[in-house]
């Protein structure tokens, strides 16, 4: 087993400046690959580049300081899509990407680690693309929710616990946050009157203004 490790290991890069490249534009390739599903030459060269710099990035002493960044660069990411900062978690993360990918590899005598040109090179794309495909998925996912919501009004729903006036309300098998006009009580017949944003407005079915909307 130690004969094939070697066998394998010996073809990696012994750079680990070229092996962060390598990565990089492996998770690149990938990420080209989900935004225009069905080119497969991206994704499946993404994913073995990806896949290269990783096993050869392990024949390096990894910083743990460095992994933490580079994984809150991606939080930065993830916090910036879900809540847009106007762009200071954009360039939080570009930072953070930047300093882990320079701290990622241990300097030891006689190994170098990652140059402060490759740190660039490396966390500046990767931070600015991660945050915008992130905030594209999680916009594309918001509307799909909110267009859904819209469809739900005049629909009947059932009152899962004691809404004062937020709760949450059963239509078929899914649970939706909603608002209703004064309290309801749980089990409570209600009817969809409206949205805002994610959040659906009920009123008591039992009200005489709650009229059934027939879909058009």
């Amino acid at each position: 087993m130690p004969d094939q490790f070697h066998f394998g290991t010996q073809h990696l890069p012994s750079d680990p400046n070229i092996s962060l490249l390598i990565l990089v534009v492996g998770i690149l390739g990938i990420y080209l690959e989900f935004s225009a599903p069905g080119k497969i030459i991206p994704g499946a060269a993404g994913g073995a580049m990806a896949l290269t710099g990783l096993a050869a990035l392990r024949q390096f002493p990894l910083s743990p300081v460095g992994i933490v960044l580079l994984v809150m660069a991606f939080l930065c990411c993830v916090a910036e899509a879900r809540r847009p900062s106007g762009g200071w978690l954009t360039a939080l993360a570009a930072a953070l990407m930047v300093f882990g990918s320079l701290l990622l590899v241990e300097v030891r005598p006689g190994a170098g680690g990652i140059t402060p040109a490759c740190a660039i090179a490396a966390g500046l794309p990767l931070a600015t693309v991660s945050s915008f495909l992130f905030s594209v998925a999680w916009k594309a996912k918001r509307n799909k929710t909110l267009t859904v919501a819209a469809l739900l009004v005049g629909c009947r729903a059932t009152a899962v616990a004691p809404m004062q006036p937020d709760g949450f309300i059963q239509i078929g098998r899914e649970q939706w946050p909603a608002r209703a006009e004064g309290s309801v009580a749980s089990g409570a017949e209600v009817i969809v009157y409206g949205t805002d944003g994610m959040t659906l407005l009920v009123r008591s079915a039992t009200s005489g203004y709650a009229m059934e909307k027939k879909p058009s």
